[in-house]
């Protein structure tokens, strides 16, 4: 029962950020420390936030004047950490967690020597709807209710989602609706999403930090983060005894921020720093393995953003010499 420590990354968005603090701080059933970094938000979240930190001994604020993006806050908050095993709690500020999340994380972490990073469930890819067509699509799911309920509050927004259940009750029935286990990815070039992860945070500064300093923006650093670990010999895994929700992108659609542009600029550094890397396993797998270049290529999420966003098609042609490789790369999920 050594406690966690939670960063919790602040830039406005205030009624998500006041929803994920609220299920956050009513489950006391696994001990943490929560580092609130606020990334220069508006006064009014401002001053809530220190009332919060103010009337609850487990929480620590740190507050930015401007925004210096995801990557700097997490190395603030892990600058600071105490946790006694130095575990880490990676989460944005628009996650809605359940009861015993956190515990149950930790489980999982402990029964597998080998994980240095585990991630819960969100709605995404591959995560089984519980509700309506059988096999339904979480994400999409989620991405439809939003688009027909713009204007509901983020909670309203959710029970629209899970049928009215409350988040006890809606983790209860992804759980059922997924087959249960933990599923250790190939990173790279998979990754987790940092919106909710647990990372062995002793490991993590053995293999250059919780976050690149090169990732100024938004977007990237979490994949690179992945594939550090699991180049080091770590491994990086899906939990499926976790349901975590994610509301996606509150605080740059708040703050207005292009997400298509900063992940352009994200994916650019990323593919920088591990072209040769990627390329090499592209060839590899394709070469000696036999594996089908497209369906390979379709296969890894990376791959579609990286032909969208850099160089890496035209590179790849150029390593393979071959001038038939496509210009669109379309993924295709599996389930988890």
């Amino acid at each position: 029962m050594d406690p966690v420590s939670i960063i919790l990354k602040v830039w406005n968005a205030s009624r998500h950020v006041k929803l994920c603090l609220e299920s956050i701080l009513q489950d006391s059933s696994f001990p943490f420390e929560l580092i609130i970094i606020d990334n220069g938000s508006r006064p009014k979240l401002k001053d809530y936030l220190r009332k919060v930190s103010q009337s609850d001994a487990r929480i620590r604020l740190i507050e930015n004047p401007r925004n210096l993006g995801p990557g700097h806050a997490n190395r603030q908050g892990a600058s600071v950490s105490e946790g006694v095993n130095n575990l880490i709690c990676l989460l944005d500020s628009d996650v809605l967690v359940p009861n015993g999340w956190l515990g149950r994380l930790v489980d999982d972490f402990y029964k597998h020597p080998g994980l240095k990073m585990v991630a819960p469930m969100q709605p995404e890819e591959g995560v089984v709807y519980p509700f309506g067509d059988a096999g339904e699509d979480s994400k999409q799911v989620w991405q439809d209710v939003k688009q027909r309920h713009p204007d509901l509050s983020p909670l309203q927004q959710f029970l629209a989602y899970s049928q009215g259940l409350d988040m006890q009750a809606f983790e209860a029935a992804v759980l059922k609706a997924n087959p249960a286990g933990i599923r250790v990815i190939e990173a790279p070039p998979d990754f987790l999403s940092s919106c909710c992860v647990l990372v062995d945070g002793g490991f993590a500064a053995e293999v250059g930090g919780i976050a690149d300093p090169d990732f100024r923006g938004y977007g990237s650093e979490d994949v690179d983060l992945c594939w550090r670990i699991e180049q080091a010999g770590g491994q990086v895994a899906k939990t499926t005894s976790v349901y975590v929700h994610h509301f996606q992108g509150a605080s740059l659609e708040d703050n207005q921020v292009n997400r298509s542009t900063s992940l352009r600029r994200a994916n650019q550094i990323l593919y920088e720093k591990w072209k040769e890397w990627l390329l090499e396993q592209v060839a590899h797998k394709t070469g000696e393995t036999g594996i089908d270049l497209v369906e390979y290529l379709e296969s890894h999420f990376i791959y579609s953003a990286l032909a969208r966003n850099t160089s890496f098609i035209d590179d790849l042609r150029s390593r393979l010499a071959n001038p038939d490789v496509p210009e669109d790369i379309v993924w295709r999920p599996h389930p988890i």
